[in-house]
């Protein structure tokens, strides 16, 4: 465990002193990249190189942060700096990880053979900062000190290089990797997942689907990981993805539902998975699912459509959504889903239907005024009566029926509906001269005067009412 814990500090440590200016802040006396032996804080960087050997830990450090000030310029002092590997002080030390860091490629040549130091502390270190300067070009030499590094009887140093072989992009990694990814320590293993991720080395595949059933929540987090960065190949894994989305471990399973919606075309269990993602008690793993359906696309309608069909309303809620987001493509399947068993279906079809906003889903709203559920006919309502011009066939037998709701504010938008259609609303002529016969108030008014207005050749709208009367208690 302190192994594990030491190797995850010193790459933190790194990833840290990465960052420019981490000296005092004396920017003013940053020398010029091409200075031989340049000056920051009042002396030569070979005076301070020298002072990386000195007894006393506050001058080692003063002359760490000094070096830090000039970035790449203290390129000249990188023999210094590799010496300084050894150094036992974890705030020196990240000093000096940090600055050959940043020096960059030119610091390789002094960096190489400290792969090799007795001391397993520099060598992990060297393979740390070998590892970091690495942008996926390396060089035969130091692909070969990195796998000799990988044979290394540290195991942290094993791991260092596990991971820095990753970044090389070399084929020659991919073997050895696979080697240490069977058979050494989970730390090893760890790391050696990622790479071999990073590599996309298919051989990989397999032996990654046996880690993510492993028992140590470390390996399956990284195999997991590692299978996202082959989306083409991960049909195999996803029983083993699906099985891991419900782990007992909040990592696991956000890392299960990224990778699951790497898949494509997404399958109905894989939707089913990511759907239940919403309902998971994590914040991070209900962000993975939300994030992974929002790469929905025309190709996912087959398993929309199964999805569809699952007993839990919630999900089948989320399929409508999803469908919202394919548009006109997804139109039959949201007309259907209109006449869901559950209302909060119903609900959620009708609004993704409102989105699209085209004439063809005004046949749909039509129906859906005889819906049982009075939000959902007060909305409907609402609508058809601003676009219920678009079909005017399917919207004036609705609209008629719905002037006998129990609801007034329904009534009101039949009324006002049919009122907008003016000329082309006469066959609701009769309902709507029974409804003013029987009606008394606001509704009484507006109704006669949709009369009125169907039977000119230009119409107007008339007065809407804002919100329906409060009923008086009897």
């Amino acid at each position: 465990m302190l192994q594990r814990l030491g190797a995850a500090l010193l790459f933190a440590a790194v990833a840290l002193a990465q960052q420019p200016g981490t000296g005092d802040g004396k920017d003013k006396d940053k020398p010029k990249e091409k200075d031989a032996d340049p000056v920051v804080a009042g002396k030569p960087l070979s005076v301070w190189a020298g002072r990386l050997k000195d007894l006393e830990t506050a001058r080692r450090f003063e002359a760490a942060e000094a070096i830090s000030e000039l970035d790449e310029a203290a390129a000249p002092a990188a023999a210094a700096l590799v010496a300084a590997l050894r150094e036992k002080d974890p705030y020196v030390l990240q000093l000096v990880t940090g600055t050959l860091v940043r020096i960059g490629k030119p610091a390789l040549p002094a960096l190489l053979p400290a792969l090799k130091d007795d001391e397993p502390s520099a060598r992990r270190a060297a393979g740390i900062v070998v590892g970091s300067i690495l942008d996926g070009e390396a060089s035969d030499e130091v692909v070969a000190g990195l796998l000799a590094l990988l044979k290394d009887k540290d195991v942290m140093a094993r791991g260092v290089a596990a991971r820095a072989l990753g970044r090389t992009k070399s084929e020659k990694a991919a073997a050895p990797l696979l080697e240490a990814l069977k058979k050494d320590d989970p730390l090893v293993r760890r790391f050696a997942a990622t790479s071999l991720g990073e590599l996309k080395a298919e051989a990989a595949i397999e032996p990654l689907l046996a880690l993510v059933k492993d028992g140590e929540p470390m390996l399956r987090r990284a195999a997991i990981d590692a299978l996202r960065d082959f989306p083409a190949k991960l049909g195999p894994a996803i029983p083993a993805l699906l099985d891991a989305a419900k782990d007992k471990d909040a990592t696991t399973r956000e890392m299960a539902l990224v990778t699951l919606g790497r898949t494509s075309p997404l399958e109905g269990r894989v939707l089913a998975a990511l759907a239940k993602g919403f309902d998971d008690p994590n914040e991070r793993v209900r962000g993975a699912a939300e994030k992974a359906l929002g790469k929905i696309d025309e190709k996912s309608l087959p398993a929309l459509r199964e999805l569809l069909k699952e007993k839990d309303e919630k999900q089948r809620s989320i399929a409508v959504a999803l469908l919202g987001s394919l548009r006109e493509a997804a139109l039959p399947d949201l007309k259907t889903a209109v006449k869901d068993p559950s209302v909060e279906v119903r609900r959620a079809a009708l609004q993704a239907l409102l989105d699209i906003r085209t004439p063809a889903i005004v046949p749909v709203l039509a129906e859906a005024m005889a819906d049982e559920d009075l939000a959902l006919r007060r909305q409907v309502g609402r609508i058809l009566a601003q676009v219920g011009r678009a079909a005017p066939k399917e919207v004036v037998p609705a609209l008629a029926k719905a002037l006998k709701d129990k609801d007034e504010e329904v009534r009101m938008h039949a009324v006002t509906g049919l009122a907008r259609l003016g000329p082309e609303a006469v066959a609701a002529l009769p309902a709507l001269r029974e409804f003013a016969k029987d009606e008394k108030g606001d509704l009484k008014k507006v109704a006669e005067e949709a009369i009125a207005m169907i039977g000119t050749a230009e119409p107007r709208v008339p007065e809407p009412i804002k919100e329906p009367p409060t009923p008086r208690p009897e």
